[in-house]
């Protein structure tokens, strides 16, 4: 944050995502690696629906029952 939030360091995360390290990956895991450390963000989409086809995730019409509220 270029100094802006006091008391930030290097590597300090903001936001709800989680924050994990790999601790094992399957045959056809390529970028990642055991020891890796990983944010995932919060938002969760179906993939197929209008607004996941346009990567709008947080309006996705069977993930979020509200999305019409993020809409305005």
């Amino acid at each position: 944050m270029h100094g802006y939030i006091p008391g930030m360091k290097s590597g300090d995360v903001l936001g709800h995502e989680f924050v994990g390290e790999i601790v094992e990956t399957g045959a056809n895991i390529r970028k990642l690696k055991k020891g890796d450390r990983v944010v995932v963000a919060p938002d969760m989409g179906c993939g197929k629906c209008f607004y996941c086809e346009n990567e709008e995730w947080s309006l996705c019409d069977n993930s979020n029952q509200n999305g019409q509220i993020l809409e305005r």
